[in-house]
Formats: C-alpha cells, structure tokens, sequence
C-alpha cells in the first residue's frame, strides 16, 4: 500500500495562507489601510490593550497567591487585596474598549437576532448612539472625580493615587467614544463594524489540520 505524500512545512504554511486568503479573512501581516475595524493598525493598538490587560491579571493572580500563602504562615500584610482590587478595576475599563471593538458586550440578542439585516444596521447605529452619550455622562463624572481626588492616594498603597485610576477610565470612555463613532460610520457605508482578533489564529490552526489530513 503507498504511502500519503507528506508535504513540508513551508507547503503547508502557503497553502494555508491561500486557502485563507480564498475565504477572505484578513490576517495581521497584510496592511489593510482602509476603513474598518480590521485595519492593522486598530488591531496593533488592540493587540497593546490585550498585553496590559494580562499583565494585570497576571497581578491579581500573584496578589492573591501571595495573600493565602501569607495567612496559612500567619504573615501579616495588607496591600495584597487592595492591589488586586485597584488591578482588577484598571483592567476592566482598559479592556472595555477592546470588547467593544470586537463586540462581546453582554448583549440579549433574541430579538436582534430575528430581524432582518436592514433592522439591524437600525439598531447597531442607535446602540453606538446610545454608548457615545452615556460615555460623554461618564467622562463628566470622571472629570469631577478627578478635581475631588486630587492628591489623595491608596490606603495601604502609598504610591498609588488614586486619580491614576480615574484617568484610567476617562480615557477608556475616550476610546470607546472613538470605537463608537468608527462604528457609526461603518454601519452607514454598510461594512463589518466589530473585529477579531484571533479569526486569523483559528482559521489557521483549522486549516493546518484539515491540509495535514
């Protein structure tokens, strides 16, 4: 019986690559300067947003380690909790902007889902509507939250202030007022409105099985 012919890697990378390009999913090493999310540039800065994001989970993590090893040995601290707390409060309004552009909020969609595709196009524009002007409420809460914490810092972090976490969430509503209006726009000329940033990775990784096989 003969053998299947076994192609090299470099063969199965190429046709991997043209197989994806056939099925029109844009991949990160291409420059896409056009409009939409999935410009290589929007998906840079994305990509920055979702290192920091890990970076300050991997905090809470080690916080939260270091705290229970310190209670079984009986070892007194007390930053661990307020660290991870402030960690996981940055992290949460740094990576909204990122679920935005992707499009993972916490939807019910059973509606949504049923219409047809005019109706959605409705909804998507007053849905972007809707966040810009509860950002802009935000941002002025944000501001005046700025001007009372003025130099007021963490209780057991004394090199943490506190306004640090504030203009953390003035500039996420920033961006996320940005990705709102990019969005406005995109429905308008009819185009894909959210990202992704591992389409690319699963389709290759399905690919490769398939052309292995």
């Amino acid at each position: 019986m003969d053998s299947l012919p076994v192609r090299r890697d470099h063969e199965v990378r190429k046709i991997r690559l043209q197989t994806v390009a056939e099925q029109g999913i844009p991949l990160l090493r291409t420059t896409n300067k056009g409009c939409s999310m999935d410009n290589t540039y929007v998906k840079k800065f994305m990509k920055v947003i979702e290192s920091i994001c890990v970076i300050l989970l991997s905090i809470i993590l080690l916080s939260i380690c270091y705290q229970i090893i310190c209670r079984i040995f009986h070892i007194g601290q007390g930053f661990t909790e307020e660290l991870s707390r402030y960690a996981f409060i940055i992290m949460v309004f740094i990576g909204s902007p990122l679920v935005a552009a992707e499009g993972l909020h916490i939807a019910v969609d059973l509606l949504y889902n049923a219409l047809p595709k005019s109706w959605k196009r409705g909804f998507d524009f007053i849905d972007s509507v809707l966040l810009i002007v509860v950002s802009v409420v935000v941002l002025i809460g944000t501001q005046m939250l700025l001007a009372r914490n003025k130099g007021i810092v963490a209780s057991s972090l004394s090199w943490f202030r506190m306004n640090w976490a504030y203009w953390v969430v003035f500039f996420s509503f920033v961006i996320q007022i940005v990705i709102a209006l990019a969005q406005i726009v995109l429905t308008i000329l009819n185009k894909k409105t959210t990202m992704s940033l591992i389409a690319e990775q699963q389709a290759l990784e399905t690919l490769e099985v398939e052309v292995r096989v």
